[in-house]
């Protein structure tokens, strides 16, 4: 399905929404990927519009030691374990690039009730191959720590998986968004022009 007229991360606030309508007051995790901290791009902006909806926000950072390059090469498990933090039955999550990876390796081992939702926001699976270095190149441990995912234990831990690409992203082909959203048993919501979802600010939400 290509989304051609919303905003990506407006799509995102109306599905959050929607789901804590859905199960009673919520929270909402938002995990990073690599690069990043817990105010990166729209976070701050994500979390002041749920707010309005009355809806508690866990953002946190990774311990830039932990998440640089170098270290990740070294103790890739020090994303799992940072995404392991948000996993709770009570709460939504949200995981941007390496930060929906590490939610994925957390969820193998997370022993508790299911997740209400898990948003992947151009993520990806499996290592992959680009004409320039790129992001799937840099984390490779944290995909291959482990033989492939066991993608049926993670989808008897989350109630509801969305998975979101676009057309245009620098990072992350649509193609191994598409294959993710596959191994999930889910149709992938593909955009064509919110590159790797960054952005501050999105005027389009106020015309709603």
């Amino acid at each position: 399905m290509i989304k051609r007229d919303l905003e990506g991360f407006f799509d995102i606030v109306c599905f959050i929404v929607i789901s804590l309508l859905m199960n009673g007051k919520l929270k909402v995790g938002l995990v990073h990927g690599m690069g990043a901290d817990k105010d990166w791009e729209c976070f701050p902006w994500l979390e002041a519009e749920l707010s309005v909806v009355d809806v508690s926000v866990d953002r946190r950072s990774i311990d830039p030691e932990k998440g640089r390059r170098g270290s990740l090469l070294k103790n890739p498990d020090e994303w799992e374990n940072f995404a392991a933090q948000y996993l709770d039955s009570r709460v939504g999550v949200v995981g941007h690039s390496v930060g929906g990876i590490a939610l994925l390796r957390a969820l193998e081992s997370y022993e508790g009730a299911p997740l209400k939702f898990l948003l992947l926001v151009a993520s990806y699976a499996r290592v992959f191959e680009t004409e320039k270095k790129g992001l799937a190149k840099r984390i490779i441990p944290i995909l291959e720590m482990r033989d492939g995912f066991d993608w049926e234990a993670i989808e008897s831990k989350v109630d509801t998986i969305v998975v979101m690409g676009s057309m245009d992203d620098p990072h992350v082909p649509v193609e191994e968004v598409e294959f993710l959203a596959g191994k999930l048993g889910v149709s992938p919501t593909i955009y064509q022009d919110k590159g790797h979802f960054g952005g501050i600010e999105f005027p389009e939400l106020k015309k709603q």
